[in-house]
């Protein structure tokens, strides 16, 4: 922390380059490495014991997901290799494993459902976008308008029907809603760029949701009322 407290004095002691961008990604890095250094100085005091290691032989391009997908009382580790989707039990044991068409860049997204087995949603980059069941049996599948880079699904109950959608982007700008259940299409948006990783949730407490995605310099904000069918994007330029 202290290392962090020096780099900021400095930063606001130095006169301001021209460009008032430069200066913020100056103090942004500086800011970011010097909290890498203190999590690492943590992180070397402790006593961690390792349980146990499993080499699937494949690239991870994202971290694992932690949850009980088939319902036995214990989480299972979810995890997208290259170009398959990988289940794990305790001790490491696959559980499953199941191919896809094209590479993984991301980590997939887990819906819990009572007394049945999770749904799982993953999209690769060759636009198909997959929804296995926890016991590893493809229950839908869609094809995208292009392929699914950075993109991990977000799932929420945009409507409030009790029942959850899926929201899902691709590098064309479309941005889907499906149904999580069964696939079926509720509606599509077009932006610009090409949106990665959506987020959502009512952001003003209005009963609406908004999606927020990330792209180069832009942060985009569309704000979606499913029940009137009118829709709003804002535009909030980024400095880096």
């Amino acid at each position: 922390m202290l290392i962090s407290v020096i780099y900021l004095n400095i930063l606001v002691t130095m006169k301001p380059p021209s460009k008032m961008n430069l200066y913020l990604k100056s103090l942004i890095i500086c800011f970011l490495f010097s909290f890498l250094v203190s999590a690492f100085s943590f992180a070397s005091g402790l006593d961690l014991k390792i349980l146990w290691q499993t080499n699937q032989k494949t690239m991870l391009e994202s971290a694992p997901i932690l949850a009980d997908i088939n319902r036995d009382g214990k989480d299972e580790v979810i995890m997208a290799g290259r170009e398959e989707l990988i289940v794990l039990q305790r001790q490491g044991k696959e559980l499953w494993r199941w191919k896809t068409r094209k590479r993984f860049v991301t980590y997939p997204s887990v819906l819990k459902r009572a007394n049945r087995a999770a749904l799982i949603f993953a999209a690769d980059n060759s636009g198909l976008f997959t929804c296995p069941d926890g016991n590893g049996r493809v229950v839908w599948q869609a094809e995208l308008d292009g392929p699914a880079e950075w993109s991990a699904s977000a799932i929420v109950d945009l409507d409030g029907d009790s029942k959850a959608e899926v929201v899902q982007t691709d590098i064309t700008g479309s941005v889907w809603v499906f149904d999580a259940l069964s696939g079926k299409v509720i509606y599509k948006i077009k932006v610009k760029g090409k949106p990665v990783s959506p987020a959502v949730g009512d952001i003003d407490g209005d009963g609406n949701y908004a999606f927020e995605w990330q792209k180069p310099l832009v942060l985009q904000l569309h704000l979606q009322h499913l029940q009137t069918g009118r829709s709003q994007c804002k535009k909030h330029q980024h400095p880096l």
